[in-house]
């Protein structure tokens, strides 16, 4: 009853989590790094994600017109 209540969508999939976002921050970077420049769907946004984790990118930078990364 309360997801009911709460969630933002009409639909969804019935998970929930309450998560802190980090404040971000643009260090200067010596190594790799992934930009994502407007990337508009969220499952690429997760795709590239895990891709860049895979090969050991640990810095992932995205626009604010990215979809959530959360």
């Amino acid at each position: 009853a309360v997801y009911e209540s709460i969630r933002g969508l009409g639909t969804g999939s019935g998970i929930m989590a309450r998560i802190t976002i980090p404040t971000p921050s643009v260090p200067m970077l010596a190594e790799d790094c992934l930009i994502l420049n407007d990337v508009q769907e969220s499952g690429n946004v997760g795709t590239l994600l895990r891709t860049a984790a895979a090969v050991g990118i640990a810095h992932v930078l995205c626009t604010s017109a990215t979809a959530q990364d959360w």
